[in-house]
């Protein structure tokens, strides 16, 4: 069955239904704004309607309720992901938010995946005391608010606890013969193969966002940025032969 259950305070913690989209919105646009200096990538309308025909439909959303009714915290999960984790400004801090991530885990026992924006700082420690480990670094370009963001994994039994944590995964800045520094970013298994990923001519690193996690479980998969692209620098005049030095001085250094 599911559990439905209550928390100090007398909030509890239930399964979301459609006429829950309502109020699912006002704390989801409520965090969001107490949180980032930067807007949702789509207008209030829009984001109301997406979790109205969206996200309450096609995924299992939890919502923590007060004791009038009010609700004041939202979770939502697909099969392998932590999709969304939003608290009501005035209760961050006071547990809901850890009480919505046991339950996550109690329903996804084999483990979570989830993505957050590097300029959260508070969701970053809170995830990561919490046993999530940072596997994937990501430029922006791959989600709508063109922010920085960061994989997260949790495994049950500290499984993936050898992935690189933050300060480990990048960007490393690694000199190449002229002089050039160019960006690596670290993710999976330390003690596999190397594999060192180039991306094409008009990307960066985060093309490899869907790849990249599939290769971590056996490869120490390095992702660079290209000259010039991303994080790395770039000196004129540009060559081909320059590139491949780019790629022999990571491969030598990492």
């Amino acid at each position: 069955g599911d559990p439905a259950g209550g928390l100090a305070g007398g909030l509890t913690i239930r399964r979301a239904n459609p006429s829950d989209s309502g109020a699912i919105g006002d704390v989801w646009l409520d965090s969001w704004r107490a949180t980032f200096d930067f807007p949702p990538a789509h207008h209030d309308a829009d984001v109301r309607r997406w979790i109205a025909e969206e996200l309450v439909v096609r995924e299992e959303v939890w919502v923590a309720v007060e004791p009038a009714g009010r609700i004041i915290g939202m979770l939502a999960l697909s099969d392998t992901m932590l999709e969304q984790l939003y608290v009501a400004p005035e209760w961050i801090g006071r547990g809901v938010g850890s009480t919505l991530l046991d339950l996550a885990r109690t329903r996804r026992p084999k483990g979570l995946d989830l993505w957050c924006f590097q300029a959260n700082r508070r969701a970053r420690h809170f995830y990561e005391r919490s046993g999530f480990r940072a596997v994937y670094f990501g430029g922006g370009s791959d989600n709508m608010e063109g922010q920085p963001d960061i994989r997260y994994l949790w495994r049950p039994g500290g499984v993936g606890e050898n992935a690189p944590a933050a300060t480990e995964a990048g960007p490393w800045e690694i000199a190449s013969r002229d002089g050039t520094l160019i960006a690596a970013f670290r993710s999976g298994t330390p003690t596999g193969p190397p594999l060192i990923l180039v991306h094409g001519t008009s990307a960066d690193h985060t093309t490899f966002r869907v790849i990249g996690p599939l290769l971590e479980s056996t490869f120490d998969v390095i992702a660079i940025d290209r000259r010039g692209r991303g994080a790395s620098g770039d000196t004129l005049p540009y060559s081909i032969e320059r590139e491949f030095e780019d790629v022999a001085a990571v491969a030598e250094a990492m």
